[in-house]
């Protein structure tokens, strides 16, 4: 198999740890998630906490304290640089990838609101309602950050032209979506 980077991105609910999951598995690749080291920085930074997470989030909700997103920046273009055969599910990736122009191949995933919002609730054993509300409340939240951090506006996380190829997951499961990425990579002679 060729040296390959793959980012994945797209909010919340869309299903990218579960497609994720199943093109690591089909293609062997390692999987990183923007998510999981913004965890594992988070156990790090508040070893005590119970929830060290919220914390985090705290700090940048109420704060503006954007240490952590500047974390994991460095880290993904860390990896973007030195690493192949990878497989990372990230929102912001893909940015880094085409400020760097990079070979990595960017994914995006989509969903209209009610499906994700769906998902969020049926995941996290909560309502549609407070599911739509905390998933917008943090969306909020993102737009700001985003703008403030790398000068972009929230909608260019789902603009085709930021990604090589984009799939809509609104009525396919993963299976399907990871299927058809993998047949976009052979016709794209990258497999």
């Amino acid at each position: 198999m060729p040296n390959i980077k793959l980012l994945i991105s797209g909010l919340a609910g869309v299903g990218k740890n579960a497609v994720q999951e199943k093109l690591s598995k089909e293609l062997n690749l390692v999987k990183f998630s923007a998510g999981e080291i913004m965890r594992i920085e988070a156990k790090k930074a508040f070893p005590l906490e119970e929830n060290p997470l919220n914390l985090f989030e705290e700090l940048i909700r109420y704060k503006g304290n954007y240490e952590i997103d500047r974390l994991i920046d460095e880290k993904t273009q860390k990896l973007l640089l030195e690493r192949t055969n990878f497989i990372l599910d990230s929102r912001i990736a893909w940015y880094f990838a085409k400020k760097m122009n990079s070979d990595a191949v960017r994914i995006s995933l989509t969903a209209s609101p009610s499906i994700r919002y769906q998902r969020i609730a049926d995941r996290e054993k909560i309502s549609f309602d407070k599911a739509k509300k905390d998933t917008s409340d943090r969306e909020e939240e993102i737009k700001v950050r985003f703008k403030k951090l790398y000068d972009i506006n929230f909608c260019e996380l789902s603009n085709p032209q930021n990604f090589h190829f984009s799939v809509n997951t609104d009525i396919i499961n993963e299976k399907m979506v990871s299927e058809n990425i993998i047949n976009f990579l052979e016709k794209s002679n990258i497999l």
